[in-house]
């Protein structure tokens, strides 16, 4: 089964949005990354993050660099009566200057034990839920070239793996390396593709490849209904069983109006009072829809 997945995008990943990817098809939605140090201090904002609705299938991707901080996150999720996630995601590719001094993001890409102690840490505490890393191919150029990324995949338990084709180093204006992702799946693990994925007949190359999956990120917030595009685009048999458990629109062009009219729906029933923050963030997110 060849999946889309809604990549976690800061400051629009909420639950209005990802409601609406859901429904043009993804079948998967993350929440915006969540620090597991704020969240055991029971920081509200980072709390927020993890707000999800059941009816839609969401990873709740964290920041964490140790069982101690994820064990404290759990037992406040647990005590707070919060439904579990669909899955877990744990963030390998944070480039931010301030995430890599603590050794976390991509910085974490060589600490392969540790984050294997993570994955069996989290499925322990969640009854063995699906858990995914997010990376990079390493910190810098350096650990790309010595393909750290691949003793990550290779000497690691997860799920599968979503792999932004970019080190931390490189910004989103230079090209993705999808010439990784063949030996990736070489490693005979599961293979999500990341990083540069705008249109529809780009997924034949990758299905070439041998990746099981796309993960979009900023193309979808401009157009929420690319899902449905690709889903349309991909070869019949997949494409009849990526739409089992989750709406599946008739319209897969739809125009600004209708996008705007769909999201405000969801706007409306998730965000109800929008004289707080909220209000100014939906009225930014609307105007992708102009």
């Amino acid at each position: 089964m060849f999946r889309l997945l809604a990549a976690p995008l800061e400051g629009y990943s909420e639950r209005a949005f990802r409601r609406l990817w859901y429904e043009y098809g993804a079948s998967l939605t993350m929440t915006e990354m969540a620090r597991c140090d704020a969240l055991a201090r029971g920081n509200k904002s980072a709390w927020k993050r993890m707000d999800i609705d059941p009816e839609v299938p969401t990873a709740i991707q964290v920041l964490v660099g140790s069982e101690g901080q994820l064990l404290r996150t759990l037992a406040r999720y647990r005590q707070d009566g919060r439904p579990f996630p669909h899955e877990w995601n744990i963030n390998l590719g944070c480039p931010s200057p301030d995430v890599i001094s603590l050794g976390l993001g991509c910085a974490m890409t060589k600490r392969v034990s540790k984050v294997e102690s993570l994955i069996q840490t989290l499925r322990k505490e969640t009854g063995n839920a699906p858990v995914s890393l997010k990376i990079r191919l390493g910190l810098n150029e350096y650990e790309k070239k010595h393909k750290t990324y691949l003793n990550i995949i290779k000497d690691t338990s997860a799920d599968y793996y979503i792999v932004h084709a970019r080190h931390g180093r490189q910004k989103s204006e230079e090209p993705a390396d999808w010439d990784v992702f063949h030996e990736c799946v070489g490693t005979g693990k599961t293979i999500i593709a990341n990083g540069d994925i705008r249109t529809p007949s780009q997924l034949d190359q990758l299905l070439s490849m041998g990746v099981r999956g796309a993960c979009l990120g900023r193309v979808a917030v401009q157009n929420p209904a690319i899902f449905a595009q690709m889903r349309r685009h991909v070869s019949p048999p997949e494409a009849s069983s990526m739409g089992d458990g989750h709406a599946s629109p008739s319209q897969d062009s739809p125009d600004a109006p209708t996008l705007r009219a769909r999201y405000l729906s969801h706007v409306g029933r998730y965000y109800p009072d929008q004289d707080n923050k909220d209000g100014d963030k939906i009225k930014a997110y609307i105007t992708n829809f102009n």
